[in-house]
């Protein structure tokens, strides 16, 4: 947490404090969550539910990039995300009548949107002008950053929430073709980190708005649980399992 200007070590219990006691006093429409498909389908499916939860509406995932990736139409894809099928699939684009990364950012500045959460994006070095980046953090009264890489971002944040990275927990991915694939643990996370889902769970029980929620996957203590959950619900997902995935995965329903 920030403290006298500095990034100071905390503890879980006292950072999701911070963030429940942040999502508890801001109104739904002063909060702007910019997610990212970096994370996996078990991630974004568990933020889903938090935001749904909240009735968060002005939350995206389309961050551009600052130099366009090449694309051959054959191996090389313009995109260099994992995830953004899975994001698009699961609803992480703007909700009903809520704000896109761009309307986020400028709702930021005009200090309409009070708590600004990134997660894994840096903004200062992304598409967006640098100016526009600037007014968005500097006029949200607090920005917090969830990713596994410090950044020109992370490091004006009053609060940061280090993520396990893919290499390190399991989950899912849904490539641009729909292809539903595992990822598995090859090394125990670094320090305290925790992946994304397991964070965001970590959630129900301190915000009230969240507490009286009962939803599968914020109940989830593996991550299997929680793509159960969204298989559940998602229609493009119905019939998945891990076990069915295997190692070649499965096609998402048109």
């Amino acid at each position: 947490m920030k403290a006298d200007g500095q990034l100071v070590e905390t503890t879980w219990e006292d950072a999701l404090g911070v963030l429940a006691e942040a999502l508890g006093r801001y109104r739904p429409e002063e909060i702007g969550v910019l997610a990212s498909p970096q994370m996996s389908n078990e991630d974004l499916w568990t933020l889903r539910r938090v935001l749904d939860g909240l009735g968060v509406a002005n939350r995206d995932f389309a961050v551009p990039p600052r130099e366009p990736g090449e694309d051959d139409k054959l191996l090389l894809r313009a995109d260099k995300n994992p995830n953004t099928r899975g994001a698009e699939l699961l609803g992480l684009g703007p909700g009903a009548g809520g704000l896109d990364a761009g309307g986020i950012l400028e709702a930021a500045a005009e200090k309409k949107v009070k708590l600004l959460w990134v997660l894994h994006h840096d903004l200062i070095n992304s598409g967006f002008a640098a100016s526009r980046v600037t007014a968005a953090l500097a006029g949200a009264e607090l920005l917090v950053f969830q990713g596994t890489n410090a950044s020109l971002t992370s490091a004006r944040a009053g609060l940061v929430l280090p993520a396990a990275a893919y290499a390190e927990y399991d989950g899912t991915f849904t490539n641009f073709q729909g292809r539903v694939q595992r990822f598995r643990a090859a090394m125990t996370p670094l320090g305290g980190a925790l992946p994304h889902w397991h964070i965001l769970s970590r959630l129900r029980s301190r915000v009230p708005r969240l507490a009286s929620v009962a939803d599968a996957a914020l109940a989830a203590e593996r991550p299997e649980q929680v793509f159960t959950a969204l298989v559940g619900a998602v229609p493009a997902f119905a019939g998945m399992s891990y076990r069915g995935l295997g190692d070649t995965g499965q096609l998402v329903k048109a």
